[in-house]
């Protein structure tokens, strides 16, 4: 990467700069930024506008030399400036607020070993950088040049197919659905983006079938062992984030994966660490949540499933209870561990206290995320137990918090930037959050689930505000369509109070959403009330409406299509 200015230009990763604190350059990451428990943004300049006193920056992507296949002949130099754009942006973007080599460690080998790897991952690398360079110049042929790697990719996959491949060819194939189904997301098409994502997983769950078969539980060496835990983590996050959405979008049953991930700790050494296990147990709490549901739309269940469901219940609660308290001592040290790292240089005004308990600011952004799932880890535990969602009102304060976390997490993390090209009068300029992507665990999730559920409407307000404004994508969850979603529900819901009162606790509860192909997706949800014990729900044929009608009545199901364009505007 090649920086030009008028003047000298600091150097040092994005996350000192912004602590105003001297960086050890570390690569890929500093280890100041480790040692004091903070997420690395790594070394690319944020363009836009200098501040007071700072040099013009100029931020061109060129070829790097090193590992990252710079001395393949048959890549060309756009191919090779894609790829380091993907080493220097994508990969750490990828990751999220955590410290993951999963991309470096586990994608980039494969790339410089398979030609489909390789292909799709110039091809991500060219549609993220055209996603997100609305504040900066991005190459025109972009578009054109990540479709067309996009196309040789699938030809290469083909050809794979048609021949024998061992395990490391398996694994490339994983990897090409995975950036398949990202390379999707980053256009909008959700539908087929998850139809990649699903053939994985169908791919992953039919080898681990053939090797509990033949009794072959081995994956050779231990390079390999470690890819294919990765990559079985990976897809099963991909399976939470559909269920999550609506499991209608797996159209057919969802594929059984078997992770095998680690027993609990006794205690957790990072952040990724504790990330690790909150995935394993919201993977359960999910599907668990899943299998309820459906089994009480099919009438009353048996005294021994329900003992069994029973016991299963108390294990995920205990392994909650175990993880909040595991997740509590992990923050107090690395508390002690910040303070004892902090200089008079790093307490900056930048880093003024701000809203929860005063120091939100100086709370590493991975640690504000996962207090923000642990916020809601209590409630949502009783509503799952109970199997009723007016129960969450017991915990709005809960939801306060967990706003006032995400609200914390996206100032620290969102870049706000001057979208091209610059208006003429300066008092004109926009002023946005970057569009971002990434595949970790995130804030969209959460906060639409905020935005979805409960009758408090100021936080249901606050949470769509939020969506609507912070222009990420997480996997499928992408903030605008989201915040729209939650709109369109706290609108019905609005209505209902407004014809029947809120004494009568008539809900608006969304039941799933279905992504169409192209940029369309159905929402499908119904109104209800708390029912007496003893009285079955029954639910009527499902009906197709247009804008909020108010002939909606209780207990019947209701459809409507919503679409968007490639730049994620509504429409109609």
């Amino acid at each position: 990467m090649i920086r030009i200015g008028t003047e000298k230009v600091r150097t040092g990763c994005v996350t000192c700069k912004r602590r105003r604190v001297k960086c050890d350059e570390g690569r890929p990451r500093c280890a100041r930024c480790i040692k004091a428990g903070r997420a690395c943004e790594g070394y690319t300049s944020i363009p836009g506008r200098p501040g007071h006193g700072e040099a013009f920056k100029f931020v061109v992507y060129t070829p790097t030399q090193g590992q990252l296949l710079s001395t393949d002949p048959d890549l060309d130099w756009s191919e090779r400036r894609s790829l380091s754009f993907f080493q220097d942006r994508t990969a750490l973007e990828l990751s999220g607020s955590f410290q993951s080599d999963f991309w470096f460690s586990t994608i980039l080998p494969l790339a410089r070993q398979d030609p489909a790897v390789r292909h799709a991952l110039i091809a991500l690398s060219s549609m993220h950088e055209h996603y997100a360079g609305v504040d900066h110049f991005a190459p025109p042929s972009g578009l054109d040049f990540a479709l067309d790697h996009y196309g040789k990719a699938i030809r290469e996959l083909v050809r794979l197919n048609n021949q024998k491949h061992g395990e490391g060819r398996f694994d490339c194939a994983l990897v090409t659905c995975a950036l398949f189904s990202s390379f999707e997301s980053l256009q909008g098409h959700y539908h087929t983006a998850c139809k990649h994502a699903i053939s994985g997983m169908k791919m992953l769950a039919e080898d681990q079938r053939q090797s509990h078969d033949c009794s072959d539980t081995s994956l050779g060496p231990r390079t390999m062992r470690n890819s294919r835990f990765e990559l079985t983590r990976f897809f099963t996050a991909m399976s939470r984030q559909m269920l999550e959405i609506g499991d209608s979008n797996f159209s057919g049953p969802r594929p059984s994966i078997i992770w095998g991930a680690p027993s609990m700790p006794e205690r957790f050494a990072s952040y990724e660490d504790a990330l690790l296990h909150m995935e394993v147990l919201l993977t359960r709490l999910n599907d668990y949540a899943n299998r309820v549901d459906e089994l009480a739309k099919a009438g009353p269940v048996p005294d021994e499933m329900a003992n069994n469901f029973m016991f299963e219940f108390v294990s995920i609660k205990d392994h909650a209870i175990r993880w909040s308290a595991m997740f509590d001592v992990l923050n107090s040290e690395q508390r002690q561990n910040a303070s004892q790292d902090s200089t008079p240089e790093s307490t900056s005004s930048s880093e003024k206290p701000s809203s929860i308990s005063g120091r939100t600011s100086t709370i590493p952004p991975a640690a504000l995320l996962l207090q923000a799932y642990q916020s809601l880890l209590v409630g949502f535990l009783q509503r799952v137990e109970v199997n009723d969602e007016t129960v969450l009102d017991n915990y709005a304060s809960d939801f306060e918090t967990c706003l006032d976390l995400c609200e914390a997490f996206l100032k620290q993390t969102s870049h706000i930037v001057t979208p091209e090209p610059i208006p003429v009068q300066p008092s004109q300029t926009p002023k946005m959050a970057r569009p971002s992507y990434s595949l970790a665990l995130g804030v969209v999730a959460i906060m639409f689930v905020v935005a979805t559920r409960g009758t408090n409407m100021s936080s249901r307000e606050r949470a769509i505000r939020l969506l609507k404004s912070c222009h990420r994508r997480e996997g499928f969850w992408d903030s605008w369509i989201a915040g729209e979603l939650a709109d369109r529900i706290y609108r019905i819901q609005a209505m209902v109070n407004k014809k029947f009162g809120d004494s009568a606790q008539i809900g608006c509860k969304l039941l799933d959403v279905s992504f169409l192909p192209d940029r369309k997706c159905v929402l499908r949800y119904t109104l209800s009330k708390p029912r007496p014990l003893g009285h079955e729900h029954v639910v009527s044929p499902g009906i197709w409406v247009g804008p909020v009608s108010e002939t909606m009545d209780e207990n019947k199901v209701y459809y409507e299509s919503l679409e968007w364009d490639a730049m994620r505007t509504w429409k109609s």
